[in-house]
């Protein structure tokens, strides 16, 4: 006999159960990226691969764009502020901050 959990939607098909993968939250964050650097934070157990999701969210303004991006790798995500531009001289951020969610499936 097999325990777990199932779940069905209305029709009756089953759409989770014990072979299923169900994303996990792993952990939150905010980190502060100096201008055409990197913040490393550290993951325990993370690989570079599809199991794990990095969610990244970082503010918009109204005078500059700003680029930021993640790398995975083994126990850490990198964390890219790529590029700041503003049409004002001397406008332009020193820092992106960067809000962030880890899962795992």
């Amino acid at each position: 006999m097999a325990y777990g959990l199932q779940v069905y939607n209305q029709s009756g098909t089953t759409i989770i159960d014990e072979n299923s993968r169900v994303i996990r939250y792993h952990s939150v964050g905010t980190v502060s990226v100096p201008i055409n650097s990197y913040v490393d934070v550290t993951v325990a157990g993370m690989a570079n691969d599809d199991s794990w999701t990095v969610l990244i969210s970082y503010r918009a303004f109204l005078w500059f764009t700003a680029e930021g991006s993640y790398v995975k790798s083994t126990n850490k995500v990198r964390f890219h502020h790529d590029e700041a531009t503003s049409p004002f001289i001397g406008s332009n951020p020193t820092s992106l901050t960067i809000d962030y969610i880890i899962v795992r499936t």
